[in-house]
């Protein structure tokens, strides 16, 4: 044996036991893990632990190190680059729930030194993870500086919140999901998990849980107009199968766009309690924006599809997503149900779709996201309920 297939050999041996600590720490802790535990799992025998790592805590630390080596890495490629609060945060929790979702035996010891500190894992707080939080604290108090988030915010615990969540999320089984997340929810694999956990948080952190009109507001003022709502909808309430009536409207035309305009209305108009205003082009004229403001009076829910050349609008179709966006200055778009539908599934297409859906966020909408490799149908199905329980 040459002695470089010797070295290899032992850096195969250290990688099968790190690896084997790591998953025994994360299931019993520190102190409920054995030594003879990790070399069973490893295959390897004690003596041969204590040769390579001489102690089970400088096997522990050896373990922290590797993860913390991917937890750098990671927010290194997550750093908050920009000045819109949204599109930043939206990313942010996607790319941070599927990174720990990725290294569950991560979230699970970091959630075993919380109950139980050993000493060891401050040195590793202190070097990895305390720049990082402070650097987010000064940008969401920058944001706040300038207006883009509420100025009553505390900061510090929006991002312990977000956090929170997403621990608790990552930890459920599928059933407990299902409770917790509706039991609605298409929960058939493992990308289905990520977007529905993602959107859940992603809703809860950037619009709250009252409604839009009384952002800002204080609990009192916000209490009085949840009841006058209450109390104004509560007879439309008792009739659950009263329609909700979807407006449709499209921004450009392609062979492509009219085959998923199909598929989408065909799961609308078959929906029940749903009732299917047929799409009209959006355009900048008196006639066309006229004609859009009336359709965001009639309809409770608002369904834009869009056609797009390599993942950005035309002018014709910028032109008229800034009209169908001015004819809600009004508040017509507040509370309002909305799905955009941006065809083609390709990375610009998606990186639009999000822009879009933040867009209507910010006028007050409810933007329903769209999830990765949805088909015209899943979707149209998807806004039909989504639309009538918010009716209801």
């Amino acid at each position: 044996m040459t002695a470089q297939t010797m070295q290899e050999e032992k850096a195969s041996t250290q990688e099968r036991i790190l690896l084997a600590a790591e998953e025994q720490f994360a299931q019993n802790g520190y102190a409920g893990t054995r030594v003879s535990d990790i070399a069973e799992a490893a295959d390897v025998n004690v003596a041969l632990i204590s040769y390579y790592f001489e102690s089970k805590e400088n096997l522990y630390r050896g373990v922290l190190e590797r993860l913390f080596g991917l937890w750098e890495q990671h927010v290194r490629e997550a750093v908050w680059d920009g000045d819109d609060p949204e599109r930043v945060l939206a990313a942010y929790i996607r790319k941070h729930f599927e990174f720990k979702r990725s290294n569950l035996n991560m979230v699970r010891i970091f959630q075993w030194e919380s109950l139980i500190n050993m000493g060891i894992y401050e040195h590793y707080i202190h070097q990895y993870w305390e720049k990082d939080v402070h650097d987010k604290f000064k940008v969401l108090e920058r944001w706040k500086q300038q207006g883009k988030l509420a100025g009553q915010l505390n900061e510090r615990a929006l991002l312990t919140l977000i956090w929170g969540m997403m621990d608790r999320l990552l930890l459920l089984n599928s059933q407990s999901l299902a409770l917790f997340l509706g039991d609605e929810t298409d929960l058939g694999g493992e990308q289905d998990i990520l977007n529905a956990c993602t959107d859940a948080i992603l809703q809860l952190a950037l619009y709250g849980a009252m409604p839009r009109g009384t952002a800002g507001a204080s609990m009192e003022e916000a209490s009085s107009v949840v009841a006058e709502k209450s109390d104004a909808g509560s007879d439309a309430a008792v009739d659950a199968t009263e329609e909700v009536t979807v407006a449709v409207m499209t921004l450009g035309t392609c062979d492509q766009a009219q085959t998923e305009v199909s598929s989408i209305l065909g799961f609308l108009t078959q929906a029940q309690g749903v009732r299917t205003v047929m799409p009209a082009e959006a355009g900048t004229g008196e006639a066309e924006t006229a004609e859009i403001e009336r359709r965001l009076r009639e309809g409770d829910a608002t369904l834009i599809v869009v056609h797009t050349e390599d993942g950005e609008l035309t002018e014709a179709g910028l032109a008229a997503w800034q009209a169908v966006r001015a004819a809600g200055t009004g508040g017509l778009w507040a509370d309002r149900p909305a799905a955009v539908w941006v065809v083609g599934g390709d990375r610009e297409a998606q990186s639009l779709q999000l822009h879009l859906e933040q867009q209507l966020g910010r006028l007050g909408a409810f933007p329903l996201s769209r999830r990765a490799e949805q088909t015209p149908e899943q979707y149209g199905a998807r806004f039909a309920e989504f639309a009538r329980r918010m009716k209801l």
